[in-house]
């Protein structure tokens, strides 16, 4: 499609696409700005699902007038439509607009995962953007601007720590109502108390935005969310669907609720903020949380227990008390010390003779760590924005801060395609494939001139890739038809025959597992106001062996194994999942990824956050404390 900005013709198909989601697309445009692209009820995305065709005609009307009344001098942080973009200089349609390009950045969601908190991200500077995000929110209010749709996926995080709110079409202004809502972030007293899930039947306002504000300052700073943990009703008490616990106030604070172990205890943060949290969430209080509060939080870390924290003494332990003996035994399972983390873990890996190897940040240093010891690898600059994804293959280590690769030890630079905000980049044993302008490359890494290879074409800047023991997978969309496409790392050649179900909603991120037989993709996806989490199962051909659509939410379901699908271990045609009850195997039965066995015991010894690896010394476990072997009997 061609579009005109201002007496400019501009062809979308000639440009870098930045992203995608639900109702439109991204493009980089020449001069430094991004061009969003409303998806018209015509893009070959919709064309499989009537019902989305008909709401992108009713937002293309919308915006006719909508965008064109849109308020001038709003805050530094939010992306604004900077110039409309229209179909033809005479018939001025709207179908899109010009704005600012954020670099390096990610959705703040990303930011109260456990698991990437524990990988590098300090309290100091999730404060850091809680405040920024508080005075643009401030701002915003005083231009007469409601938010609306106030969620943690249109608060984008730049690696310098600004906190960029995106998606500013969809904001209440000159009358013109958010019609949207997301059911983890919208306000109760807005929905139907009655309902099994929030459903909006009142208008947002500014009192809803600093709602939504709340709960991400707590998943942030918590990585729990106010209505987290699984509720446990009292003896003859009914039960809750965890959806509705929003409208009933079932929060964290609740006694009959398990706090999820991953998360930050409740008091790592200072009396003042734990109470203001409660008063929102339980008492349906809606000023805004004090900037003061957030602007006084100083966090430090224990020296004896490692726990980060807020308060004059950590929460955790006391030097009166001695410090109790980590349980290494529980019925048939064993658990054996391999190797203790001296500093913060950043990755892990094994390598091919399947010894573990960690990634560690200590000191302003990068450390390689293996059981024979460990070395300084690189040095890290003072401020330098924290590591996004970190990889180890046998001769060095990968690290992504979103605005630079950089490899330790130090070597020449490698060009890798960015795929909305992540490397197209995968290692595994001395194998490492990456993605070149749309060349898929591979090398072994026992030496520094080890020549490149090229196994096939993909499309650049859209294709992920993911590496195991015998096979990679890259993945890569026509239209909603994700194209999966497997391959040999050490021979020319991609296989990518088969076609997987269209894609409904955004896709806010995609990950795999990948055994010497099967590959196991998982796909986040946002639709409408929920996550679902979809699971495909994949041949080495890349055949589809089963798939299935899951609760993405609930932690209390049968399908909870899916929160904790980025540190599972794929073995031949099973997958083992950590959960924070214990590791699960989920199996293919009749064609559907399904959980066929549990092992309870493990439960002291895992959690939802940490990670298996499965190799030749057996099953192992890496948390922040370092790996251990585990044997289940």
């Amino acid at each position: 499609m061609t579009v005109w900005l201002g007496r400019d013709r501009v062809d979308h198909r000639q440009l870098v696409r930045l992203g995608a989601g639900g109702e439109a697309e991204v493009f980089a445009l020449p001069d430094g700005r991004a061009l969003k692209l409303f998806k018209g009820p015509d893009h070959p995305d919709l064309r499989p699902f009537p019902e989305q065709r008909d709401a992108a005609a009713a937002r293309l009307e919308v915006h006719q007038d909508k965008l064109h009344a849109f308020p001038p001098d709003l805050p530094e942080r939010v992306v604004h439509p900077e110039q409309l973009a229209t179909s033809g200089l005479r018939r001025r349609r709207v179908v899109g607009y010009a704005m600012r390009r954020i670099e390096g950045a990610e959705p703040l969601m990303s930011w109260g995962d456990p698991r990437r908190r524990r990988a590098g991200i300090s309290g100091a500077r999730v404060v850091e953007v809680l405040v920024d995000l508080h005075r643009t929110l401030t701002a915003l209010h005083r231009r007469g601007v409601v938010i609306g749709d106030f969620n943690d996926l249109n608060v984008l995080v730049s690696s310098g720590g600004a906190a960029w709110l995106i998606d500013a079409d969809s904001f209440s202004f000159a009358g013109f109502d958010c019609g949207v809502f997301t059911e983890r972030f919208v306000d109760p007293l807005l929905c139907d108390p009655n309902g099994s899930a929030p459903a909006l039947i009142r208008p947002h306002n500014q009192a809803s935005d600093w709602y939504a504000l709340a709960i991400m300052v707590m998943r942030s700073l918590l990585c729990v969310g106010p209505y987290g943990g699984v509720f446990r009703p009292t003896p003859g008490e009914a039960a809750v669907v965890h959806a509705a616990r929003p409208l009933r106030r079932i929060t964290v604070f609740d006694p009959r609720v398990l706090y999820p172990k991953p998360a930050l205890p409740l008091h790592s943060l200072p009396d003042q903020l734990l109470e203001c949290l409660r008063r929102v969430f339980a008492e349906d209080l809606r000023t805004p949380i004090p900037l003061a509060l957030l602007e006084s939080l100083a966090f430090t870390r224990c020296r004896s227990c490692g726990l980060e924290h807020a308060r004059s003494r950590c929460p955790a332990c006391t030097k009166s008390l001695p410090t109790p003996q980590r349980q290494l035994v529980r019925g048939a399972v064993r658990v054996h010390p391999v190797l203790a983390a001296r500093g913060q873990i950043l990755a892990a890996a094994l390598d091919r003779a399947g010894c573990p190897r960690l990634l560690e940040s200590e000191g302003g240093q990068l450390w390689i760590h293996e059981p024979r010891g460990r070395v300084p690898v690189a040095t890290l600059a003072p401020g330098q924005p924290p590591a996004r994804q970190c990889w180890l293959d046998d001769g060095c280590a990968w690290v992504w801060n979103g605005e630079s690769l950089a490899r330790a030890p130090a070597a020449r630079a490698t060009i890798v395609d960015v795929v909305e905000g992540e490397l197209a980049l995968a290692c595994h044993g001395d194998h490492r494939v990456w993605i070149s302008g749309g060349r898929v490359l591979s090398d072994a890494s026992r030496g520094p001139h080890e020549r490149a290879r090229e196994l096939g074409r993909v499309p650049p800047n859209r294709t992920r890739v993911w590496l195991g023991p015998r096979f990679g997978l890259a993945l890569y969309s026509v239209g909603a038809l994700p194209i999966p496409a497997t391959f040999d790392p050490t021979r020319p050649g991609l296989d990518d025959r088969h076609t997987l179900a269209p894609i409904r909603g955004r896709l806010v991120r995609a990950g795999a597992q990948l055994s010497a037989t099967h590959a196991w993709l998982f796909m986040l996806l946002e639709r409408g106001p929920s996550l679902r989490l979809r699971l495909d199962v994949l041949g080495r051909d890349g055949s589809v062996l089963g798939s299935a659509e899951l609760d993405a939410e609930d932690p209390a379901s049968r399908d909870a194994w899916t929160r904790s699908l980025d540190g599972a271990a794929a073995v031949g045609s099973m997958l083992l999942v950590p959960t924070d009850a214990g590791i699960v195997r989920v199996e293919l039965v009749g064609g559907r990824p399904e959980l066929t066995r549990s092992f309870p015991d493990t439960a002291p010894f895992v959690d939802a956050a940490c990670s298996l690896l499965a190799g030749q010394a057996g099953l192992l476990i890496v948390d922040r404390e370092g790996v251990r072997r585990i044997e289940l009997g």
